[in-house]
């Protein structure tokens, strides 16, 4: 019995209620509580602040062995100082969407802002569905008009129906196996092209997910779906969308086709479903009703695709150890996808059988474990200073420089006699400007502004000023090219500046791309408090790692000993972001081999005063492994 009909989602948010029930500015948000360590399933006491609520009937709440999630309602704001205890049970993370929460620790109890934000109340007596993404651990690897989304099944995760029934391991397995070996495919056929420029279509590889009790995506199965979207009107899309369904050894055995459209002259598109097992094509069919696709399951559990029920362009077949493709019946290539759901890496290799399966092709990628999230696939070089070697540190050249090059940088604050927030390494002006031998403190920002900070470095600098916090932060939302990395290295702040930095941060949307440090501890809890989505870097030392992650303060581990991949691995586990502070001018800081090792060992970043050089090392070689 098919108990999965993923269609009707599709259109779930045009037939859900909108009725606000006299409450319109109300809401819902999913929460899930993330165990430090799988165990018998349990549940937390949560004390909300009034008036917020939980919902803990039927499904809107789930105890796994990994975690818990409940739904709250509520004003659409945040639900502040929320209080979670569960005795004899470690918290490591609480997240909303794909978002880790800023926990706040006394003891065994954690304290964090939860925001509700979505729907209405009422959308509660239906799915809630816009909040699922809190529950769905997927990746995403789009490519032009072609969506892959790969879900990252953990057992210690699993609810709903998947916890009523033996793990799919070998079904989770060859669903990912399934989906790149079909990336392989369109790839060199290009069908996905054609159709887009045709029809404004797209294609979409997608596996099952295991851990939303909301979605009864079973039996596990794996798509290959094409939509022909229609912006101004629902009713003249069309869709077509296979559940290939898979046995206990994971190849293909049915396959629950539904179709939305092609519409009839006159009338709107309607859902239609077809159960189709081995011989039986399923036929993917345009606005006009004319055939673009032919998917076939075999009887050994692959399928052939092509361009009608006739002809076969491609078989994919699977075995154990990954998926082999044909094309025009002969073996091209073989796609094997491992994927490590505790550690967050998932590797795809791909061979060619017609040269021996010599030279594979490997992608490492990397993603959040608990939230699917993608990490950049190579460390990205933090500039000490900005480009010091290159125009005069911490200047707005600078780091405009970093920025077009897509790089992170460093940078120091130090506050001025007036209050306002600078940027400057010394605490005296005189060595990077051509002023006199005084203290930044005892300077207004109108008289540190009439400094000259570039001549001395060059005579094409000459003018440039002391930049002020406020205006590096906007240039890098202005100017950056992609993901970046901000290191404020905090030399003098009073508190009234410490506020003024968390709000600066918000202005400019810059929390998950930049983290303070070199702070007192004090002043880092203080800074939490402001917002515990600002981030805390500290420079650790090996022997430090274990103690400064239980203490649960530091978000950005600043190592200052080459990262090994054991470390990193530990720590991305608990979600941290893992730096190699190597800055420094000498000889001993522009060691290649360190970092070779360092990008090898998976680290997200790399402070140095030799970017350019370091980042020309890395591509040499595939340093990620």
């Amino acid at each position: 019995m098919i108990q999965n009909f993923c269609p009707s989602i599709v259109l779930l948010s045009l037939l859900v209620s909108t009725t606000a029930l006299g409450q319109e500015d109300y809401g819902y948000s999913l929460v899930r509580i993330v165990r430090a360590h799988p165990g018998e399933p349990s549940k937390p006491t949560i004390v909300l602040p009034k008036p917020f609520a939980l919902h803990t009937t039927g499904n809107f709440e789930w105890a796994s062995r990994a975690e818990y999630y409940v739904y709250v309602s509520g004003p659409k704001r945040e639900a502040k100082g929320v209080e979670i205890r569960w005795p004899g049970v470690k918290v490591a993370a609480v997240i909303v969407g794909d978002k880790r929460l800023g926990l706040s620790r006394e003891g065994d109890q954690v304290r964090v802002d939860i925001p509700v934000r979505h729907g209405r109340l009422a959308d509660l007596k239906g799915v809630a569905q816009d909040a699922w993404n809190t529950l769905e651990v997927w990746s995403f690897h789009h490519e032009n008009n072609l969506q892959i989304q790969v879900p990252h099944n953990d057992p210690d995760r699993a609810a709903g129906v998947y916890v009523r029934q033996p793990w799919v391991a070998s079904q989770a397995q060859s669903a990912l196996n399934f989906v790149f070996a079909g990336r392989e495919v369109l790839r060199d056929w290009k069908l996905h092209y054609e159709l887009a420029a045709e029809e404004k279509s797209f294609v979409e590889l997608m596996g099952f997910e295991t851990n939303n009790p909301l979605h009864g995506d079973a039996p596990a199965h794996w798509h290959l779906s094409i939509f022909w979207p229609d912006k101004r009107q629902t009713r003249n899309a069309v869709m077509c969308i296979p559940h290939f369904y898979m046995d206990d050894s994971g190849g293909v055995i049915s396959n629950g086709f539904s179709t939305y459209g092609p519409p009839a002259k006159g009338a709107p598109s309607k859902w239609h479903q077809s159960d189709l097992g081995p011989g039986e094509p399923a036929l993917y069919k345009d606005r006009s009703g004319k055939v673009r696709m032919a998917i076939t399951i075999r009887k050994d559990g692959g399928i052939d695709l092509g361009l009608d029920a006739k002809t076969v362009s491609y078989s994919i077949l699977p075995d154990e150890d990954g998926a082999t493709i044909l094309r025009r019946g002969n073996p091209w290539r073989r796609v094997r996808v491992e994927d490590d759901v505790q550690q967050g890496v998932m590797t795809v290799t791909v061979t060619s059988p017609a040269n021996g399966n010599k030279k594979p092709r490997v992608e490492v990628h990397r993603y959040d474990p608990l939230t699917g999230k993608q990490k950049e696939e190579a460390p990205i070089p933090i500039a000490h200073r900005g480009l010091l070697r290159h125009a005069p540190e911490n200047t707005l050249p600078a780091f405009a420089a970093c920025l077009e090059l897509g790089m992170g940088f460093e940078l120091d604050i130090r506050t001025t006699k007036d209050g306002q927030l600078v940027v400057l390494h010394d605490d005296s002006v005189a060595r990077t400007t051509n002023g006199p031998a005084q203290s930044v403190r005892e300077m207004t920002l109108a008289e540190l502004k009439r400094l000259d900070a570039g001549s001395w470095f060059d005579d094409a600098f000459a003018e440039v000023r002391i930049p002020t916090l406020e205006e590096i932060l906007s240039l890098v939302a202005e100017r950056k090219r992609g993901r970046t990395i901000i290191a404020l290295n905090v030399k003098d702040l009073t508190r009234k500046g410490e506020s003024e930095l968390v709000t600066l941060v918000e202005k400019y949307k810059l929390l998950e791309e930049s983290f303070a440090f070199d702070q007192s501890e004090a002043m880092s809890r203080r800074l939490k408090k402001l917002n515990p989505a600002f981030r805390i870097g500290r420079n650790i030392d090996r022997q430090s790692i274990d103690a400064r992650v239980e203490e649960g303060l530091v978000d950005c581990f600043l190592l200052t000993s080459t990262p090994t991949a054991n470390e990193v691995s530990r720590l991305r586990q608990r979600g941290k972001q893992v730096l190699f502070n190597y800055a420094g001018s000498g000889a001993a800081r522009r060691n290649k081999e360190s970092w070779k090792q360092a990008a090898n060992a998976g680290i997200d970043g790399l402070l140095t005063d030799f970017p350019l050089e370091c980042r020309a090392v890395w591509r040499e070689v595939d340093t990620r492994p």
